[in-house]
């Protein structure tokens, strides 16, 4: 799963099995943001580039309100995100 800044063009973030990269060079290269968070399934960004939620194949949603630095649970149990734009 792939998510662009809609603020920042070269920035990317992934979310794999894992974890969550960040790239700030358009995918040239990548770090990671996701310590201790595996599994990622769903990612959406939230409209400022600085909030991300991450839905993890069990351990539920998390959200990083600074860019994916650090972590918190946002709702034990969901597992899948979707995000409507309108």
């Amino acid at each position: 799963m792939v998510v662009f800044d809609p603020v920042h063009s070269d920035t990317v973030y992934a979310g794999t099995t894992l974890g969550l990269f960040k790239g700030v060079d358009g995918g040239k290269s990548w770090a990671n943001r996701s310590t201790g968070l595996e599994g990622i399934e769903s990612l959406a960004l939230a409209p400022g580039g600085t909030t991300i939620y991450a839905g993890t194949g069990g351990a539920g949603v998390f959200k990083s309100v600074d860019a994916g630095q650090h972590w918190n649970p946002s709702n034990a149990g969901i597992t899948r995100l979707a995000v409507a734009r309108g």
